[in-house]
């Protein structure tokens, strides 16, 4: 009995211990499929679940809880709102590469930031996938590789473990696949 805490991410799971909040279940899998993939999941029938995400999210978790018998509370917590490029960013992503400039990296940690950048292209350009044809993309997720899989766009990185540090090292890798002992810095994002 008594309140369980489940998080899918060890940043969250950090942050509510010092804030000591208890968690009971992290998943080695830090995405949504870890959390029912732990035996902890399999004994819901009746249990009250509260579960703040995102005011528009895939509904997968909530139907694995349900089907396990979760009293499920949604509670929109946040939103992600679009923001559209600019005209500049819009052309710096249609420019194809240049000795300067000879490699491109994107990197998307959510299925919608990426829907939204698609989207905003579509709108804009004559050739909307060719800033992808010309780039590095590196994801967090096996949500965001399948956004772009569904899509027939490549990606070159999925980041292992699921983490900004992942995806940090999954784009390092991708650059020293690209342009072995090259060394990089970062200019001015798109």
């Amino acid at each position: 009995g008594g309140l369980k805490v489940a998080c899918v991410g060890k940043k969250t799971s950090a942050r509510l211990e010092r804030l000591g909040v208890p968690v009971a279940l992290t998943p080695e899998r830090y995405v949504a499929e870890g959390l029912i993939e732990a035996p902890e999941a399999y004994e819901l029938r009746g249990a009250r679940v509260l579960f703040p995400r995102a005011l528009k999210a895939r509904e997968w978790l909530p139907e694995q809880l349900k089907s396990r018998g979760a009293l499920l509370e949604l509670i929109p917590a946040y939103q992600t709102l679009e923001r559209p490029l600019s005209e500049a960013q819009r052309l710096r992503l249609n420019a194809p590469p240049t000795p300067q400039r000879p490699l491109r990296l994107l990197t998307f940690t959510a299925d919608s930031t990426a829907r939204a950048q698609i989207s905003d292209l579509i709108a804009h350009l004559p050739h909307p996938m060719r800033p992808f044809e010309w780039a590095e993309v590196c994801v967090i997720g096996p949500v965001v590789a399948r956004f772009f899989e569904a899509r027939g766009l490549q990606i070159s990185a999925l980041a292992t473990p699921h983490t900004t540090e992942g995806l940090t090292q999954a784009f390092a890798e991708a650059i020293e696949a690209r342009a072995p002992g090259a060394q990089f810095g970062f200019s001015q994002p798109i």
